[in-house]
């Protein structure tokens, strides 16, 4: 398939075109290319979710978003250096070791070492492994980080109860629900007691459930029943104009599950969102705390949630 390829009209097979996904990414008109190829590539990954697909996948969509981070300037929730980051290192020790989940081509990693901490980063794309290893090699910030080619969802590598925290953006979205229990079942696992899990993802309020490359998207309320289940305690972070941030206690979390439930019925969320009043719908910003461990108990309630009992 030549360069000229006719945007509008052609209708890409991902299974078998991955190739011309990447020439696609050649063109200069980048949002409209990643808004009429994402389908497809959702397609794919819904029907067959496995690690070799979501490398694949999670390639052709970093290599567009690289081109355009260089024609385009960044925003800040795009930089390393942006309120939410530092915001999560307030709530850390200098010192700890961290695990960066999607940490791409490592310059989230970068920042956290020069801010005193140790960091291993996974990233599922070998491709961008390689530029995060590449990029730190002769640095002196890559003497205390690591890079490993691997997907979210298997994280035996690491040993038990090794990281004082973990980090993730806009990540979770993309493993599905069932990927998503066996993430978080390694997770509790590889976390000390009391270790925390920074997480950001689209609100299924904002968003809906599914759509495009996100597979799944959750209410605040799964998250609450998956991390209570798993050994997890749940706090909200309010985010005020990407400038303020609030971490809501966890005995409020019932109030929060009850307003959402209210917004839900009342579809106000809808309203909300055409007024960009997006706080009012929870921008699904949390931390998970781990609590406690139970092995058995861990298997059984990852099997109960995938039957359903849980989680609507």
């Amino acid at each position: 398939m030549g360069t000229d390829i006719n945007i509008k009209n052609e209708k890409l097979n991902c299974k078998e075109n991955f190739n011309a996904a990447e020439i696609l990414s050649k063109y200069k008109d980048i949002k409209k290319r990643t808004q009429e190829n994402q389908k497809q590539l959702a397609d794919l990954l819904k029907r067959d979710p496995s690690v070799e697909n979501f490398s694949a996948v999670y390639t052709v969509v970093q290599r567009l978003l690289e081109e355009e981070r260089q024609n385009e300037n960044a925003s800040s929730t795009g930089k390393p250096d942006n309120p939410y980051v530092r915001y999560i290192v307030s709530k850390i020790k200098k010192g700890d070791v961290g695990l960066e989940i999607g940490c791409a081509q490592g310059r989230l990693t970068e920042y956290l070492v020069k801010q005193g901490y140790f960091i291993v980063g996974i990233d599922s794309a070998s491709s961008a492994i390689d530029v995060a290893r590449q990029r730190s090699s002769n640095e002196e910030w890559g003497n205390k980080c690591t890079f490993y080619s691997t997907d979210a969802r298997d994280l035996k590598t690491f040993k038990s109860s090794f990281f004082d925290f973990a980090i993730s953006t806009e990540v979770i979205e993309h493993l599905g629900f069932p990927g998503f229990v066996l993430h978080m079942d390694q997770l509790n696992r590889i976390l000390k007691i009391g270790g925390k899990y920074f997480v950001t993802c689209p609100s299924a309020l904002i968003s809906g459930t599914e759509g495009d490359l996100h597979i799944r998207m959750y209410y605040f309320r799964e998250l609450y029943d998956l991390a209570r289940i798993q050994g997890f305690r749940i706090n909200l972070i309010i985010n005020y104009r990407n400038k303020y941030f609030f971490t809501i206690p966890s005995v409020c979390n019932r109030l929060i599950i009850l307003y959402e439930s209210i917004l839900r019925f009342t579809r106000l969320n809808y309203l909300f969102n055409k007024l960009k009043l997006t706080v009012l719908c929870l921008p699904m910003t949390v931390i998970f705390t781990r609590t406690h461990d139970n092995e058995k108990a861990a298997e059984n309630r990852t099997l109960m949630i995938q039957k359903g009992f849980y989680i609507d």
